[in-house]
């Protein structure tokens, strides 16, 4: 058997292309949009991709299936169990090569066998694949998706906070702790090859590691150490993160369909370009890249959108709503194409081109752009203590519970957009969070709506809060 893992650092996410080596067809399984990449790696191994499927319907990114599908009629393998459920695959009953299968079925690549198995919790359709290389018995690895992942499950939560579906995340912890159950008649020595690693959002303590064991993970996962499920269903739906807020648009578009990948003409913007783009296009988004933020802060204006590259998906998919509006990325053409990538497969397809930051720093000059400031907290200590400064807290609500500056107002930056109204746009805002990373995207966020703001560019340990989860406080 060959196996492929093809690894997606923007949203922490693996795919899988699974091979026969006597035959050399394969199947691709959890494909992103952009499905160039898995055909060359199909290809540099000498395989043939035939089929593709996924485990379950995505939330944090675009699935690719379509694209197979409907580019190059390629077969598709779906889960039936969304359907009674609000979570069918809409989009898939007007196509002629979809196959859905449910638990037990079998789904044969060359001598490959890969066996369904219906995994509910983290989503009601969710399947895992047992996957029997040629001439074994046993099952060596399952693909388990966002069932199980290094060091934890996937979450319950989604269908509730992000889909808005009330009371699914009881239910859901509900079937994952039976699904764990269940599952673990499996042998201790399956191979598990999960669909997400360090970072994702569709966890809360994911390990690093591209693949563990189902043995170990029953010695040493936190949450397979519940043998009550009233205590299990309370430690699985605890002190998860907030989802991004573009979650649920991807939710809705992997259901029912997206458009396909339309990627624009990509080009190098000099600053006289840009000046003039930006005359003929009104609503051009900049968003800035640069690794170095200290470099990108002293240039940061009301102009620009700045998202570290480890959270773009996140940032630009949670506070941009328009995914048509044109977009230039200051940075580097390597690290801009990078960031085209992971903007597409969170359906941003309107990317134009890039500025390099010297070409930019011009264009700042000429422009005449006003900056944003940023202080510390230090510098604020006096004022925070009287009362006298509106704090903006952009950290998840774990982190805000476990201690946050007195009175200071929580809006986590991954869902922004929905605390706006708990915002005084008459008072000046002073926004932190953890490093000045989020916050640095949250103030370019809040200053293009209007607001009055300040980037505490500072460490949140820096700020006195006491670390207590019954009392707020700032020394």
């Amino acid at each position: 058997m060959e196996l492929i893992q093809i690894y997606d650092p923007g949203v922490a996410q693996y795919a899988y292309i699974l091979g026969c080596e006597n035959t050399g067809d394969a199947i691709v399984i959890d494909p992103q949009r952009n499905i160039s990449e898995y055909l060359k790696a199909a290809e540099d191994k000498n395989l043939n991709i035939i089929a593709v499927t996924e485990t379950h319907i995505h939330a944090d990114f675009l699935s690719g299936t379509q694209e197979f599908v409907k580019t190059l009629g390629m077969k598709a393998y779906l889960s039936r169990h969304g359907e009674g459920q609000g979570w069918a695959y809409e989009w898939a009953k007007s196509e002629r090569a979809i196959h859905m299968v449910q638990d037990g079925d079998e789904i044969k690549i060359g001598d490959l066998k890969l066996k369904v198995a219906h995994t509910p919790g983290h989503t009601p359709e969710h399947i895992a694949f047992l996957v029997t290389a040629e001439n074994q018995k046993y099952p060596m690895g399952a693909v388990t998706g966002d069932f199980v992942f290094v060091g934890d499950l996937g979450r319950p939560d989604l269908l509730e906070k992000a889909a808005k579906q009330d009371g699914k995340m009881k239910e859901g912890a509900e079937s994952l702790f039976k699904t764990t159950q269940n599952f673990k008649e499996q042998a201790d020595s399956l191979i598990i090859w999960p669909g997400h690693g360090a970072g994702s959002a569709c966890g809360k303590s994911l390990g690093s590691m591209p693949y563990t064991t189902w043995g170990y993970e029953k010695q040493t996962s936190p949450a397979l150490q519940y043998d009550s499920q009233d205590e299990f269903v309370n430690f699985i739906t605890s002190a998860q993160k907030e989802p991004p807020l573009y979650f649920a648009r991807m939710k809705h578009l992997n259901r029912d369909g997206s458009p396909l990948l339309d990627l624009k003409n990509f080009k190098a913007f000099s600053n006289m370009e840009l000046q003039c783009y930006r005359g003929e296009q009104d609503n051009v988004l900049l968003i800035d890249l640069r690794h170095d933020r200290n470099a990108a802060m002293d240039e940061r204006t009301k102009a620009t959108f700045y998202a570290s590259f480890g959270s773009l998906s996140t940032a630009v998919g949670s506070m941009i709503e328009e995914t048509d509006r044109p977009i230039i990325f200051i940075g580097e053409k390597e690290q801009a194409m990078e960031a085209r990538k992971r903007l597409s497969n969170v359906g941003y397809d309107n990317i134009v081109g890039y500025i390099t930051p010297l070409s930019f720093s011009k264009y700042l000059k000429s422009a005449g752009q006003a900056s944003i400031p940023a202080t510390t907290f230090d510098a604020i200590h006096g004022d925070i203590n009287a009362g006298n400064i509106t704090i903006v807290d952009v950290r998840s609500g774990p982190e805000y519970e476990n201690a946050h500056i007195k009175d200071a107002i929580h809006a986590p930056y991954t869902r922004l957009p929905e605390y706006i109204d708990t915002l005084p746009k008459d008072e000046k805002l002073y926004v932190h969070c953890g490093s000045g990373m989020r916050a640095s995207v949250a103030v370019s966020y809040l200053s293009a709506l209007g607001y009055d703001v300040v980037l505490i560019n500072d460490m949140f340990a820096n700020s006195g809060a006491c670390s207590s989860k019954t009392k707020a406080c700032a020394a």
